[in-house]
């Protein structure tokens, strides 16, 4: 009797365990063809960067890239399918955008095509150099810059203004300024000594007067000179180290909140 009780159990607890063991679903993985949802917003999207007007194509551009701003695995899942019409559908935008006096929508939809194609893109390198050579933000334009020069390292305006936001252009003036204080000291020390020179040499040796003249007037003629160098010289000196230091760059390259943030950029 207790055998069967307990087989009886046994069975029931086996059912049991049958019944709410689940397995795990397979992962999803990635797909040929575009689900209908996403087929239908590209559809729509499409519609709109051919009709709507260039000023409100930067709503067209948020919902051409949601596929790719997305991180559920449905939409990483869609990404390679999406791409091609994606990538056709942010050049029409760009192009509409940039003929419609638009620079930062253009710029914006040829920086996505080239997160989701890589390689050179003259465009895009010239529609960022153009934004950074406008943005009044130091570190702004010189991230635009420095990403004009990736996408397009031909690009000799985003090269030249790369340079100057990075490095220090009051250097060789400050240096040059240095240095005129140094000469200055020297100079002016040896024409103080001259004079010295001279009074020594009218005390120890007489002279015609008309000699004591022509002596007194170089005297007080590099006397002039020297003093004046004497005074210039610590203010050339400190002058020229503080302009270099006032022209050192300050700002970090910082990317503008416009630019699309895509997943695995």
């Amino acid at each position: 009797m207790r055998r069967a009780i307990l087989t009886i159990v046994l069975c029931a607890t086996t059912a049991h365990a049958e019944e709410v063991s689940v397995v795990a679903a397979p992962a999803i993985e990635v797909v040929a063809t575009l689900e209908p949802d996403v087929a239908q917003r590209l559809t729509e999207v499409e519609r709109d960067a051919a009709s709507v007007a260039p000023a409100k194509l930067d709503v067209v551009l948020e919902r051409a890239l949601v596929t790719y701003e997305a991180t559920d695995e449905f939409s990483v899942a869609q990404r390679p399918a999406a791409k091609p019409r994606t990538v056709a559908v942010l050049s029409t935008i760009a192009g509409r955008a940039k003929a419609g006096g638009e620079l930062i929508i253009a710029a914006r939809a040829l920086d996505a095509r080239w997160a989701l194609t890589g390689g050179k893109d003259v465009q895009l390198g010239a529609a960022l150099a153009t934004w950074a050579e406008r943005d009044g933000d130091d570190g702004q334009a010189l991230y635009l810059a420095r990403r004009a020069r990736l996408a397009d390292p031909s690009n000799q305006a985003a090269e030249q203004l790369d340079d100057k936001l990075s490095t220090n252009q009051r250097a060789l003036t400050g240096r040059l300024a240095v240095v005129a204080g140094i000469a200055a000291l020297v100079v002016g020390g040896y024409l103080q000594y001259r004079v010295s020179q001279i009074e020594t040499d009218l005390s120890l040796h007489p002279r015609s007067g008309a000699d004591v003249n022509t002596a007194l007037s170089e005297r007080d003629r590099d006397d002039l000179i020297g003093t004046s160098l004497l005074i210039a010289a610590p203010i050339l000196t400190v002058g020229g180290v503080v302009w270099m230091w006032s022209g050192t760059p300050k700002s970090n390259p910082m990317s503008p909140g416009e630019l699309p943030a895509l997943v695995q950029r």
